[in-house]
């Protein structure tokens, strides 16, 4: 493969892109906070935060073309859910074939990424080019721990691994304090 962007440096440009995607729902809605904006907003604006440093970065390709650009194992026993369906952001490695498959949310729950980890973690074990999954997480509460936990608890409960986050970070709404954050999720291959 070619000399590829550091997996640290992905993560980070994909966290500033969910924290551009926050600021700017933020003023154009009037002071909207992202929970309210659609998920295919915010995967529009981590793609185009990598896209200023990936070779090629695409939305939504289906598990059967990613499949079939990865060189990967297509026989076999696949899950319901691994044949069909989409991905929401798929990485590229600069010679071709895709590198990094990410799913994108919004979350106020604890279990809200298993099914998806799953499905990263089954495309990842067919091999080829691919090489990481990721899931990146926006959520918002009233207190610092609430959101501290449900990334504790969302990491244990999908078997994934927090990486990096963007806060907590406080904004005062209104008169009432609440905090927002944005975390990315390694896709452990088990």
């Amino acid at each position: 493969m070619s000399r590829a962007i550091p997996l640290e440096k992905i993560i980070n440009i994909s966290l500033q892109g969910m924290k551009n995607a926050f600021n700017n729902y933020y003023k154009w809605s009037g002071g909207d906070w992202l929970g309210y904006a659609p998920e295919s907003y915010i995967q529009s604006e981590i793609a185009r935060a990598l896209s200023e440093e990936s070779p090629f970065v695409t939305l939504e390709d289906t598990v059967r073309d990613i499949q079939i650009n990865s060189g990967s194992e297509r026989r076999g026993n696949q899950s319901r859910g691994n044949s069909s369906g989409r991905v929401d952001i798929i990485v590229w490695w600069k010679d071709g074939g895709p590198r990094i498959l990410m799913e994108v949310k919004k979350s106020w729950g604890y279990n809200v990424i298993n099914s998806d980890a799953k499905r990263l973690r089954e495309l990842l074990h067919r091999g080829g080019t691919l090489q990481r999954g990721l899931i990146m997480v926006y959520t918002d509460a009233r207190k610092e721990l609430t959101i501290n936990n449900r990334f504790k608890f969302m990491a244990t409960n999908s078997d994934t691994q927090m990486s990096n986050r963007i806060g907590p970070i406080k904004k005062v709404d209104d008169g009432e304090i609440w905090y927002w954050d944005a975390a990315c999720f390694i896709v452990n291959q088990n």
